[in-house]
């Protein structure tokens, strides 16, 4: 999850540089988790949330690059 997270941040990064994302909206949108029983950790509701909010932002970025 941590290194999924810190991917996003560097397609951002790319963004903001002007290059293209490392990551695309599909693959944000079909990432799937493993879930855990282990009560620490991240809210899935929250990630689905945030990872929803990040594919659509680099889905905007996708339609401005064709």
């Amino acid at each position: 999850m941590d290194s999924f997270l810190s991917g996003c941040a560097d397609a951002f990064e790319a963004i903001e540089r002007g290059d293209a994302p490392t990551l695309t909206s599909h693959e944000v949108l079909t990432k799937r988790f493993p879930r855990t029983v282990v009560e620490l950790g991240y809210d899935s509701d929250e990630v689905d949330e945030f990872l929803g909010d990040v594919a659509a932002i680099l889905a905007i970025q996708e339609r401005r690059n064709h």
